[in-house]
């Protein structure tokens, strides 16, 4: 059984972040990590999205879903809710766009959360004239089953 949506108060969502925060800061290799999706938008949620850049060099030579499962597992312990926890490092445009559309939990360095947002939102506008023309070019495409 899946658990109930639910919506979180303004101060709810405080609580929330503070406490994701006081645990991921304590994470030498966590440089920053973002809050997304339905609870950073105030909308009902099933699970909290947590989204993290690393230092590279902290994660050498290790599993990195491990990693994330384990993270998963300890912020679970932390809050009342699942979490899933992306590493961002290296996402795709769209995701890293979607994310940087959440709101920020903690930044060890600010001027990378910064270059983060910045280079993603230059990126996805450079892009998004392009993604455009294609979505438009699929949508009237001729499709090949229609084809005799």
């Amino acid at each position: 059984m899946s658990p109930r949506a639910r919506a979180a108060s303004d101060s709810a969502l405080d609580d929330l972040k503070r406490a994701l925060a006081d645990h991921l800061s304590s994470r030498p290799e966590i440089v920053f990590a973002m809050l997304y999706g339905s609870a950073a938008e105030g909308r009902p949620f099933r699970d909290v999205d947590v989204a993290v850049y690393v230092d590279e060099s902290q994660l050498a030579g290790r599993d990195r879903y491990a990693y994330i499962f384990m993270l998963a597992d300890v912020l679970e312990q932390c809050i009342p809710y699942p979490v899933d926890v992306r590493l961002i490092n290296d996402a795709p445009l769209p995701f890293r766009y979607n994310i940087s559309r959440g709101q920020p939990i903690f930044a060890r360095d600010p001027a990378a959360l910064a270059d983060f947002l910045s280079r993603t939102w230059d990126e996805y506008l450079d892009f998004q004239p392009v993604a455009m023309k294609y979505l438009e070019y699929l949508r009237t495409a001729p499709r090949y089953a229609d084809r005799g």
